[in-house]
């Protein structure tokens, strides 16, 4: 297994590591009904499409799933082009995974399930992570968080824009994704869950935000990578690693992102999930 700095990384692994997280990420929109006063949808964070069984929905920050109760419509983003898709308050459940009474140092970690018939619309846009998959391998021989790449993908609110009518709508807001590569430092567990540190770096190179909210509920990927023949890089798989929580402010040019990691996910998530959606 390859590791590559983030000052080496080539555009190109950059562009398909956006791709294959792609492939699973969302953005949420808290959406109220449609009426009076008109249907209107405000970002609430991001999320990742994932899978247990035959259980379907998104991994997100609970401090993001529970801006969901109260009969709100879950929003998605799951097209480049102008759209809307929202699940009807009846088709989502909130399962509650882990949270506490302390931002940003609690436990926060929840899992938005979703029914038929709106599984088949997301499933021909976007995929879902198979958790089960990985879910032995990550917790007996989990890869070094020093070997391969890392990237964190979500959506800052402050690179939302407004459009103005357009495709029928009387106005749309334009949301933004990212996909940025950082570097990770793990973080000491609370009540039995474990953390990483996500570091962002600002320099006059790079475009960091100089915001991260919005991303909350977002997923860092562990990008496992390996020489080619031909001297390139190959980067043959994307292990979702991590749930981003919190940000911390900027010191000495860098910023960490607070994120739930492999135990989080693949024990505690899918053992909640299981029990709660028998």
């Amino acid at each position: 297994m390859t590791e590559m700095p983030i000052s080496a990384m080539p555009e190109a692994l950059l562009a398909h590591a956006a791709q294959r997280t792609g492939w699973y990420s969302t953005i949420l929109t808290k959406v109220r009904a449609p009426g009076t006063p008109q249907e209107e949808a405000k970002q609430a964070g991001s999320g990742t499409f994932v899978r247990t069984g035959d259980v379907f929905g998104v991994m997100t920050a609970h401090h993001v799933a529970e801006l969901f109760e109260g009969g709100f419509y879950l929003g998605l983003a799951l097209v480049p082009e102008v759209h809307t898709h929202s699940v009807r308050p009846e088709y989502f459940d909130i399962v509650h995974i882990a949270f506490g009474p302390i931002e940003c140092e609690s436990p926060d970690l929840s899992f938005l399930r979703i029914y038929s018939p709106y599984l088949g619309t997301i499933k021909a846009y976007k995929s879902f992570y198979n958790l089960d998959a990985y879910r032995e391998t990550v917790l007996k021989q989990p890869p070094p968080l020093s070997t391969g790449a890392w990237f964190l993908f979500g959506a800052p609110a402050i690179h939302t824009t407004d459009e103005g009518p357009e495709g029928g709508f009387c106005g749309v807001a334009g949301y933004h994704s990212m996909c940025g590569a950082v570097g990770v430092d793990p973080e000491p567990p609370v009540d039995g869950f474990d953390f990483l540190s996500a570091v962002s770096e600002y320099t006059p190179l790079t475009t960091t935000p100089v915001d991260f909210h919005g991303v909350s509920g977002g997923g860092l990927w562990h990008a496992l990578l390996r020489a080619k023949a031909d001297g390139g890089i190959d980067d043959y798989d994307y292990i979702l690693s991590g749930v981003a929580l919190c940000q911390s402010e900027i010191s000495a040019g860098t910023r960490h992102i607070r994120c739930h990691g492999l135990e989080s996910i693949y024990r505690a998530g899918i053992d909640t999930i299981r029990s709660k959606c028998a």
